[in-house]
């Protein structure tokens, strides 16, 4: 095979990626988890996050006075006003958990040079049977004319990188953590 022919499918994908886009992918998923006390839920899923990212803020909240009968998830806030409703659209959605004992917003940018950044949101609402966990993950992905994203695109196609992957190892590290300390895991809801 000729040389010209072997570069071909790689020039294609170079021209394929050739326009300026900005995408962003988001992810949820919730946990039940039970027979667990709030502290070790709390230090399995902070120190877990901070092994993979590169800023974290972590708060930690007096449990609510009452607490709810059923698992409860993050809700999500727009904090766009009528003042600024022309702008609403361009300012995201945030995860929040009003009665949450803690409270995690991380971002991971290591790879932002290369056109990734990640953001990572995770709560622990108490109810009365137990804890829920929630994980609220969201992807950037820059592509376009930059000889170092096209590079990392090229990378990424070949080497099959999944972006997500960053995601599920936290959360099944975390997971791994809370099982081997005698805890109930249950799977409540995910996307996508």
């Amino acid at each position: 095979m000729s040389r010209k022919y072997f570069l071909f499918p790689f020039l294609l994908l170079f021209l394929a990626n050739c326009t300026p886009t900005i995408t962003t992918e988001k992810s949820y998923v919730v946990y039940d988890i039970k027979n667990i006390d709030r502290t070790s839920l709390e230090e399995a899923v902070t120190d877990k996050m901070k092994k993979r990212v590169t800023k974290i803020m972590v708060n930690k909240n007096i449990p609510p006075k009452e607490l709810p009968k059923e698992p409860t998830r993050f809700d999500l806030a727009s904090f766009g006003n009528s003042a600024t409703s022309v702008f609403a659209a361009l300012i995201p959605e945030m995860p929040v958990c009003p009665k949450a004992t803690l409270t995690l917003q991380a971002t991971n940018n290591s790879l932002s040079k290369y056109g990734r950044s990640t953001s990572h949101f995770a709560c622990v609402i108490p109810y009365e049977e137990g804890y829920t966990l929630n994980y609220y993950n969201s992807l950037t992905e820059r592509t376009g004319l930059d000889p170092v994203t096209l590079g990392a695109a090229l990378y990424y196609k070949v080497t099959a990188d999944d972006p997500s992957r960053e995601f599920r190892i936290t959360q099944e590290e975390t997971l791994e953590v809370l099982i081997n300390n005698g805890a109930q895991v249950e799977l409540l809801e995910s996307y996508p």
